[in-house]
C-alpha cells in the first residue's frame, strides 16, 4: 500500500471528552460546592482526628491522655467549648477546601482529557496518573491554608492564634516564609497516591456496579456507599503520611521540644519511637468516620452539580 493509499484513522472519541460547554468554569464550580458541603458535614470528626494526631505536641498537654475514644472526645469537646467546638477551624477549612477541591476536580478532569488524548484511550493507569497530578496541583496551590487550618483546629488550652490572618502573620514572623510550607514534602508524597486511588477506586466501583446491575443510573445511597468504600481504601493506604504531615505542621505550636518533627524523617522516627507502628495510625478510626460523609458527599454533590450544569457525560462518568 502506497502512502497515498493509506487511510488516516480518526482518533477515537472517548467518554472523557467534553464538547460545547465551558467545562473549566463548570468543573471548578462543582468542585467548590462539593468541597464546602462535604467538609462542613464532617467537621466534628475532622477536629477529633487532628486532636488525636497531635495531642502530645500541644502546649499544656498532660502525661495522661485527654482524649481516649470517639464518644469521650466528642463529649469532652462539647463540655469545654460547646457545639461551636465541633466546628473550630471549619471556617478556615471551608475557605481552604473551596479552592483545593475545585482545583483538584478541575485538574483531574483536564488531566484525564490530556492523558486520554495522548494514549488514544483512558485506561486505569491513565486515571491513576491524572489523580496523582491533580492531587499535587491542588496541594501546591493551597497548602498554606491547610497548615493554618490544622494549627487553629489543634489549639485548645493555649490560644496562640486568634484567626486566619493572625495565624499567617505569626507564622511568617516566627518561622519565615518557609513556615507556611512546613510538611509540604510528605503532603505531596501522600496526596498523590491518595487522590489517584480515591478517584480511580470510585470510578472503577461505579462502572463495575452499573455493569453488574445493568442500570443506567445509580441511586443516592449506592453512590454514597461507593464513595465511602473508595475513601476508606485510599485513606488506609496513605494515612501514615497524613499523621507525619500533621506533626510537622505542628512543630512550633507549643511543642515540648521545639525540634520535634522538624523533618519528615525525624517525624517518622519520633512517631515510631513513642508509639511503634500503631502510632502511624493514631486517629484512623475517627478518620474512617469522617471519610464516609466527606468522600461520599463530595462525589455525590459533585456529580449532582455536573448534572445540573449539563457537564455529565453519562452514567459511568465521575
Amino acid at each position: 500500500m502506497t502512502n497515498t493509499e493509506e487511510k488516516k484513522v480518526a482518533p477515537k472519541k472517548d467518554e472523557y471528552r467534553m464538547e460545547g460547554k465551558d467545562s473549566t468554569i463548570g468543573f471548578f464550580t462543582a468542585g467548590a460546592i462539593a468541597g464546602a458541603v462535604s467538609r462542613t458535614v464532617a467537621s466534628p470528626f475532622e477536629r477529633m482526628k487532628i486532636l488525636f494526631q497531635v495531642e502530645d505536641l500541644t502546649e499544656g498537654a498532660k502525661k495522661q491522655k485527654k482524649y481516649t475514644g470517639i464518644w469521650q472526645t466528642l463529649v469532652q469537646i462539647y463540655k469545654e467549648e460547646g457545639w461551636v467546638g465541633y466546628f473550630k477551624g471549619n471556617g478556615t477549612n471551608v475557605v481552604r477546601i473551596i479552592p483545593i477541591n475545585a482545583i483538584q476536580f478541575l485538574s483531574y478532569e483536564k488531566y484525564k482529557k490530556w492523558i486520554g488524548e495522548y494514549q488514544g484511550t483512558l485506561n486505569t493507569y491513565g486515571r491513576l496518573s491524572a489523580g496523582a497530578l491533580a492531587g499535587m496541583t491542588s496541594t501546591l496551590a493551597t497548602y498554606p491554608l491547610d497548615l493554618v487550618r490544622c494549627r487553629l483546629s489543634a489549639q485548645h488550652e493555649v490560644k496562640k492564634y486568634t484567626g486566619i490572618i493572625n495565624a499567617f502573620k505569626v507564622i511568617l514572623k516566627e518561622e519565615g516564609f518557609i513556615g507556611w510550607y512546613r510538611g509540604l514534602v510528605p503532603s505531596l508524597i501522600g496526596i498523590a497516591p491518595y487522590v489517584a486511588i480515591n478517584f480511580t477506586s470510585f470510578e472503577t466501583l461505579k462502572r463495575v456496579t452499573i455493569d453488574y446491575f445493568e442500570v443506567k443510573e445509580l441511586g443516592v445511597i449506592t453512590k454514597l456507599t461507593l464513595g465511602a468504600i473508595a475513601g476508606t481504601i485510599s485513606q488506609t493506604i496513605t494515612y501514615p503520611l497524613e499523621t507525619v504531615r500533621r506533626r510537622m505542621q505542628m512543630a512550633s505550636l507549643g511543642t515540648r521540644s521545639g525540634a520535634e518533627g522538624a523533618t519528615m524523617i525525624q517525624a517518622f522516627k519520633q512517631v515510631y519511637t513513642k508509639y511503634g507502628l500503631k502510632g502511624y495510625f493514631k486517629g484512623l478510626i475517627p478518620n474512617y468516620i469522617k471519610v464516609i460523609p466527606v468522600v461520599s458527599v463530595n462525589f455525590l454533590v459533585y456529580e449532582w452539580c455536573k448534572k445540573i450544569m449539563g457537564l455529565s457525560r453519562g452514567a459511568k462518568d465521575i
